[in-house]
């Protein structure tokens, strides 16, 4: 049983599901969750010509040489990739968009870095709305990936949390 509940930049599916469908800004952002619907095409495009699709996904400040390199040789192969593109995939599912929001019924810490460049920070306020004991960890200088860039403060929060409640 879940005792209490820890995501990091991964807003509420309902708060997802109310910002792209009200935020322009949000839905430019999320471009390529339309892309990975296609069948084969993301994994060949992201792996092909040395990879520059998947290098830009990934780049931002404070990604190190040594972190970059382990990520395109993980994902070097096409097949490598269907795994975290089927992520996208399902999200976008017609038998489940736009059903109402199953409330979180633990202590929630949503951590969010507030530099993400794929998802509006609307997202997190929005998701205090589905979980009854919400907290927002928000680290102003962190990226999408704010367990990667500010691992010191995301345990901090974490600590934190796990003492209060």
């Amino acid at each position: 049983m879940v005792r209490r509940f820890v995501p990091m930049n991964c807003p509420h599916p309902a708060a997802f599901i109310c910002v792209i469908s009200s935020e322009l800004t949000q839905i430019f952002k999320s471009w390529y969750m339309i892309f990975f619907q296609l069948p084969v095409v993301p994994e060949l495009l992201l792996t092909a010509f040395r990879a520059s699709l998947f290098r830009w996904v990934f780049q931002r400040p404070g990604l190190k040489e040594e972190d970059a390199k382990a990520y395109l040789y993980l994902y070097r192969h096409r097949n490598d990739l269907t795994g975290p593109i089927n992520y996208y995939r399902s999200m976008i599912d017609p038998d489940t968009m736009g059903q109402e929001g199953i409330v979180v019924k633990v202590p929630t810490l949503l951590i969010w870095g507030g530099e993400d460049r794929f998802l509006n920070i609307s997202m997190a306020h929005q998701s205090a709305k589905w979980a009854e004991n919400f907290t927002l960890g928000l680290i102003p200088e962190a990226s999408h990936w704010v367990q990667q860039d500010a691992p010191h403060n995301v345990n901090r929060k974490i600590r934190e949390f796990l003492e209060k409640v």
